[in-house]
């Protein structure tokens, strides 16, 4: 094996736990039925690079870059739905919380 596919196979493996980490954002929105604390912003960009990227690794062939990728996809993807879905959830302004209401006439 030569030194690239070595670093290819530890920069994947980096990819895939950073790929699943969305996922200990997704269980706290579904345990407290609540995303209203979640940067939905953050996580529609982090997918669109991720799905860029992915993009990319299935252009070059390259399943080191493509894995962990397609993989982020998928679960920052399920933690933005979730967070949207739960955002507002438990009643009040929801996405205007904490800021101030514009005034009705």
């Amino acid at each position: 094996m030569q030194l690239v596919d070595v670093l290819g196979v530890m920069a994947a493996a980096g990819g895939v736990v950073m790929a699943l980490a969305p996922l200990l954002q997704a269980r706290r929105v579904l345990r407290r039925r609540s995303g209203d604390d979640v940067s939905q912003p953050f996580l529609a960009i982090i997918t669109a690079g991720a799905c860029m990227w992915a993009a990319y690794g299935f252009a070059d062939s390259n399943l080191y870059i493509l894995v962990p990728n397609v993989l982020a996809v998928v679960t920052n993807g399920l933690t933005l739905l979730l967070a949207r879905r739960f955002t507002g959830a438990r009643g009040g302004a929801g996405r205007l919380r904490g800021r101030p209401q514009p005034e009705r006439t």
